[in-house]
């Protein structure tokens, strides 16, 4: 048998009941970024200092709030960081959130670009081919420049040598 505990809601200065009591589990710094309210936030700080903890806690809020958790996205470094904090936000609340996207910025940009950047094989092998005839167009620019150098300084020799 599962054993439920209830516990009375905290309220937060805004007003609203959240089931975590937030003020109580985060310090100072870390609760005004969780129940910052206003668009994005960034979160910068050092090592130890609490940042997985914070989106933890932020995204455990949001979804609260009422957010969808599908349009959440939570982004680090590291997959270790990225792992441990879809994990930790799924233990706070209940199921919805496993529903966050998340991950590191490299294998979000990757999933973007295979979803968004060029697609087809066929588009691929033009820029290709582009890149191609354009190192070709550079190397007959760059002999041309070599056969000009050289007749330039023929010119110049034979001047001297008029002038002497």
């Amino acid at each position: 048998m599962k054993k439920i505990v209830l516990r009375p809601a905290s309220v937060a200065p805004s007003g609203k009941a959240y089931r975590i009591d937030y003020a109580a589990v985060l310090n100072a710094q870390q609760y005004q970024a969780v129940m910052h309210d206003k668009g994005p936030a960034l979160v910068l700080a050092g090592a130890g200092t609490g940042k997985t903890r914070t989106l933890t806690y932020r995204v455990a809020r949001l979804v609260e709030d009422g957010v969808d958790p599908s349009s959440i996205l939570l982004l680090t470094f590291t997959r270790k960081a990225a792992t441990e904090m879809l994990r930790r936000a799924s233990q706070l609340l209940d199921g919805r959130c496993e529903k966050v996207a998340g991950g590191t910025f490299h294998a979000f940009a990757f999933r973007v670009l295979k979803a968004y950047g060029v697609a087809s094989s066929e588009q691929r092998k033009a820029s290709s081919e582009q890149r191609t005839a354009s190192s070709e167009q550079r190397a007959a620019n760059s002999e041309q420049r070599v056969a000009n150098s050289r007749r330039c300084i023929r010119l110049l020799i034979s001047r001297m040598q008029r002038t002497s």
